[in-house]
């Protein structure tokens, strides 16, 4: 006897990474049926105050409110996490260098940011999911890039056979891609776009300093690159650990990845003129190659992205998983608001989410690219004016509390 068919689907999520976990539950609670591919998750092990992820997301005040209201915020290890009240940015790495200063109190704001390590956020998400009606698929081959299986557009549906052995394909009115960078869903359905390879790679690692760093993120534009220093809570002593993401050549980051862990610490104290005293690592360095991307659209028929499958900027503003989690609120919202005829995978209905983002994601990117290409590739001869100008915005305090606020909740609409 044949099997039966399974069943369709409103929602099939490709990526198991946080934004599509946070997605998956989003679409759950707004009633629609929901599954999710990816690989099984790492298996939590035990952490200790030398233990911490060398990578760590800035998260805006309107992602905490979308983690709030999906219940995953209660599921955090707060005592993992830390609060950025306050930010410096410097002209330039020179021990003279303008600065521009920002603090929560002046934007209204309880927090500038709180910084989370990926695997404290993702643990949190998969416990949450564990609560929702959602089924998952456990499959290597999302995340690995090999191969684009057996993915088929219909009218009426979506077909995805997730491995080569599966006995029947998935069927489901939408697929989603949150397959990240690389994502196979963008370029198995014809939704590759722009793509540009920056000529840095970020190197990230952790390190606990001599003094406290008073709840404060600095961050240095240098001719080496951009060194970018973040809070992590504070040990039993009221030492500042802080998260290193130093955005340097490709050339200076394989030197950089050459050293010790100790040589590490001592050229970072050395690039921040010793303002944390004696570094001492806390991680193994890790180098990621940085990139800028932008899909020819995040939505076609039956189709839609999300997070890095739809747009990738440059770290130095640390908003690329805010950027994620807005996509998350907005097309839950549109999905969950449609109205009660509307099928969820109709181009119409995924066009107003697709208008909703165009903005906010088009914003940031230039906001970035265009921060690079002033600092990095910029002849030295504009340092005096760089200079200059960090020096009148400092003054402005309206402005500074229109970039805060764009930075905390400018990433959602």
């Amino acid at each position: 006897m044949k099997a039966p068919s399974q069943r369709m689907l409103d929602v099939l999520i490709a990526g198991r990474g946080p934004v599509g976990l946070a997605l998956a539950i989003a679409l759950d609670r707004a009633g629609l049926s929901v599954a999710l591919v990816g690989p099984s998750p790492v298996a939590p092990k035990p952490q200790t105050s030398h233990d911490w992820d060398p990578r760590v997301y800035a998260l805006s005040s309107s992602t905490l409110a979308l983690l709030n209201e999906l219940h995953v915020w209660d599921l955090v290890d707060l005592d993992r996490v830390a609060p950025v009240y306050a930010m410096k940015v410097f002209s330039d790495a020179g021990a003279n260098a303008q600065s521009v200063d920002f603090n929560a109190y002046s934007a209204g704001l309880d927090a500038l940011a709180q910084i989370i390590e990926h695997r404290n956020l993702t643990q949190a998400l998969e416990r949450a999911l564990r609560f929702r009606d959602i089924r998952v698929i456990e499959s290597g081959v999302i995340e690995s890039g090999a191969g684009t299986g057996d993915m088929e557009v219909f009218p009426g549906h979506v077909e995805w056979r997730a491995e080569p052995t599966s006995p029947e394909p998935l069927r489901a009115r939408l697929l989603i891609g949150a397959d990240g960078a690389r994502s196979r869903v963008r370029v198995a359905l014809g939704l590759d776009g722009a793509q540009h390879e920056y000529d840095q790679h970020a190197v990230v690692a952790n390190f606990l300093g001599e003094h406290s760093h008073l709840d404060m993120a600095r961050q240095w534009f240098g001719d080496d690159g951009v060194l970018a220093l973040l809070p992590l809570p504070l040990d039993e002593q009221r030492r500042g650990r802080v998260s290193l993401v130093w955005s340097v050549s490709g050339e200076r980051a394989a030197e950089l990845m050459a050293l010790t862990a100790e040589g590490l610490a001592a050229i970072v104290s050395n690039a921040v003129h010793g303002q944390f005293g004696r570094l001492e690592p806390l991680s193994s360095a890790q180098c990621l190659p940085l990139m800028r991307l932008s899909a020819r659209a995040l939505v076609a028929s039956r189709v839609a992205l999300v997070g890095d499958a739809g747009h990738v900027i440059h770290p130095m503003a640390g908003q690329g998983m805010n950027l994620g989690f807005g996509d998350v609120a907005t097309l839950a919202r549109v999905l969950g608001q449609r109205e009660a005829e509307r099928d969820c995978g109709e181009i119409t209905l995924l066009r107003r989410y697709a208008r909703a983002r165009a903005e906010p994601v088009l914003a940031m990117t230039l906001a970035t690219d265009g921060l690079y290409r002033m600092f990095y590739k910029a002849p030295a001869q504009i340092a005096p004016l760089r200079n200059l100008a960090f020096r009148a915005l400092n003054q402005l305090a309206f402005a500074k509390r229109w970039m805060v606020s764009e930075a905390a909740g400018g990433t959602s609409s």
